[in-house]
């Protein structure tokens, strides 16, 4: 791999996110501590991708009518302070900005919308390269509590992780 090239964000809309561990717990596929989720690609962006030298994977067809769709895993680091992540989730009602310690909220809420820009880093590891995906900016539209409407004028009754962000 040229590590010369530079190569854009990725930039996109309506995005369908799975596999999701933004706490980084450790399962059977993931090392504790390492936040992450998987991107769910068009066949022509995984092409475009695999490449320029990304890990493009295939989800397994849960039944013979269903055909494998491509996708990256994408990292969340909060390790350098240069580079943090924008996560931002919102509702109809608020907006807020989540950090390292309040991002675990999203392996649990229901996405209603999911807009990220990411950004490629290359990696060589024992005679392999490749590039991997790295959050810049995040910004997820979760479903309304059902009742959420009804009592949002109640004082006190904003939840923990909200902020004015």
């Amino acid at each position: 791999m040229n590590k010369q090239v530079v190569r854009s964000n990725l930039e996109m809309q309506d995005a369908k996110i799975f596999y999701r561990n933004f706490e980084g717990l450790p399962t059977k596929y993931n090392v504790a501590g390492q936040r992450n989720f998987c991107l769910l690609l068009t066949t022509e962006l995984a092409s475009v991708l695999k490449a320029d030298g990304w890990n493009i994977k295939f989800t397994k067809p849960r039944d013979d009518q269903e055909d494998p769709k491509p996708y990256t895993q994408i990292k969340v680091n909060y390790d350098n302070p240069r580079k943090m992540p924008r996560i931002v989730m919102m509702n109809s009602t608020k907006k807020t900005l989540l950090d390292k310690d309040t991002v675990k909220v999203l392996d649990y809420v229901e996405m209603v919308k999911v807009d990220l820009v990411v950004t490629p880093s290359p990696w060589d590891v024992q005679g392999k390269a490749g590039l991997k995906g790295y959050v810049k900016a995040l910004y997820v539209t979760v479903a309304d509590p059902d009742f959420e409407g009804r009592y949002e004028d109640v004082p006190g009754a904003q939840s923990p992780q909200e902020d004015d962000a």
